[in-house]
């Protein structure tokens, strides 16, 4: 009888390893990444989506100085030089939520001797364009779907002359990411050019968008849009 006690013990003590060594395993396999896509998204398609949230309205009202506001002296102004005004990288996602202040962080491509982006005329209207991350773990299911808005005013000219940029920012538009995963992003703007010629300048701008995720490994990616003064945005 205390031979086959002894034998039930073991057995069950086995059984018992057994099943958390299996559930160890599986739940190993859901904190997993397996895969991930990027993927242009309509506007049509961004507002279908269920459980849209951080929707971002830019906000185009003047922030210039009272110096920056006066009219520029042309003979100061070089339009050939595309000058960045503004951040050069800031945070946008941190713990899996948005920055409280992504709204105020706004990029221009501005000709030399130009302090404001309201010192220029002919400004189209805003473009947006929106780009969807998703993560998938070993057992296909989606565990983070991501969806940025890149906004900004393009077509400024300087007294007829040049197309330039203003209001360039990146939000996100829907963020959800299921537990056990953490999920952070920055925008770099590692540069600004002109991509036309010195007598009808073009401003471009480059922007990396960075994310990390982690979980039981840990995932970097980026996504490279370039952003130009006609309104073209298109992946590098």
């Amino acid at each position: 009888m205390k031979r086959i006690f002894v034998l039930l013990l073991c057995f069950g003590f086995q059984y018992s390893f057994s099943a958390t060594e299996s559930t160890q395993n599986e739940d190993a396999k859901y904190f997993k990444i397996k895969s991930y896509k990027v993927a242009e998204l309509t506007e049509q398609e961004v507002l279908n989506m269920p459980g849209l949230n951080n929707t971002y309205t830019p906000n185009y009202v003047s922030n210039c100085s009272d110096d920056g506001s006066k009219d520029a002296e042309p003979s100061n102004v070089d339009l050939d030089q595309v000058i960045r005004w503004g951040k050069e990288v800031w945070k946008i996602i941190q713990d899996n939520k948005a920055v409280v202040d992504v709204e105020s962080v706004t990029v221009h491509a501005l000709p030399s001797g130009i302090y404001c982006w309201d010192q220029l005329a002919t400004w189209q209207m805003p473009n947006s364009k929106y780009y969807q991350v998703t993560y998938e773990n070993t057992y296909g299911i989606e565990v983070i779907d991501v969806v940025y808005r890149v906004t900004y005013s393009y077509g400024g000219s300087f007294h007829e002359k040049g197309k330039y940029l203003a209001n360039v920012s990146v939000a996100p538009a829907k963020i959800d990411v299921m537990w056990g995963f953490k999920f952070e992003s920055s925008v770099k703007v590692p540069f600004t050019l002109n991509v036309g010629s010195a007598t009808d300048p073009v401003a471009g701008i480059e922007l990396n968008i960075h994310w990390s995720v982690k979980s039981l490994n840990h995932s970097e990616q980026s996504l490279s849009l370039f952003v130009d003064g006609q309104g073209g945005i298109s992946q590098l």
